[in-house]
C-alpha cells in the first residue's frame, strides 16, 4: 500500500548500503563489543558473532594465538575488532559509529552526527566513571565488602545523577532535532 512505501524504500536504502559481510570479533562476554552487537540487531544488519572463549583462569588460546598471528594489529593486539568487506576495524567506538551509519543511525547531517557523537561520549564518561569507583568482580586490592559498598554507593547515588544529566541532554536535543527525528524549537521539551 501507499503507507508502507516510506518504510520499504528506508529498508531498501539501509539495505543496498549495508556491507555483504561482517565479522565481530570479541570475547565470550559483553564488554566493549555489546553495543556494537546491539547497533548491528538494531539495523538489522546480518553479521558473524566471533567469540573467543575464556578459561577459568582468564586464559583465551584463540585470542593469543590470532594476537600473535597479527590478525589483531589494527587493534594493536586487542579485541574487539570488526572484519568488513573494505577491511577491519579496531577501536569499539570507530566499529560502534561505523555500524550507526550503515544502520542509518547517525543523523542526517553533519551537525546531527556530532550530537549523536556526543551523547555517546557522554555514556562512555558514564562507564569510565564505573570502572574507576573499581567494583567491578576484576577489581583488585578490595575486599568483597568494600566492592559491595561501592557498588551501592554506584547504583544508589553515582549512576543516577549521571542519567539524569544524560536524559536532560537528550531532551533538550529533541526539541532541536537529532538523530533524524525533527522536533520543534530549540529544546527543552520531549517531543510528543
Amino acid at each position: 500500500s501507499r503507507a508502507d512505501r516510506p518504510a520499504m524504500c528506508l529498508a531498501l536504502v539501509l539495505a543496498a548500503a549495508a556491507p555483504s559481510s561482517l565479522t565481530l570479533k570479541y570475547f565470550d562476554a559483553r564488554g566493549a563489543a555489546e553495543t556494537t552487537r546491539i547497533l548491528l540487531a538494531i539495523g538489522g544488519i546480518a553479521y558473524t558473532d566471533h567469540r573467543y572463549s575464556i578459561g577459568p583462569a582468564f586464559e583465551a588460546p584463540e585470542f593469543k594465538a590470532d594476537k600473535e598471528s597479527g590478525a589483531l594489529a589494527l587493534n594493536l593486539g586487542r579485541a574487539p575488532l570488526l572484519l568488513t568487506d573494505e577491511g577491519a576495524i579496531g577501536q569499539s567506538k570507530a566499529m560502534e559509529r561505523y555500524v550507526a551509519s550503515q544502520a542509518g543511525l547517525m543523523g542526517a547531517t553533519p551537525f546531527e552526527a556530532a550530537r549523536i557523537d556526543m551523547v555517546a561520549e557522554h555514556v562512555r564518561d558514564v562507564r569510565d566513571a564505573q570502572m574507576r569507583k573499581g567494583f567491578s568482580r576484576m577489581a583488585r586490592g578490595k575486599t568483597d565488602e568494600e566492592k559491595a559498598a561501592l557498588s551501592s554507593e554506584w547504583y544508589g547515588t553515582d549512576l543516577p545523577s549521571f542519567l539524569a544529566k544524560i536524559e536532560a541532554c537528550v531532551v533538550d536535543m529533541a526539541g532541536a532535532g537529532a538523530g533524524g527525528r525533527r522536533g520543534g524549537g530549540g529544546g527543552g521539551q520531549a517531543p510528543s
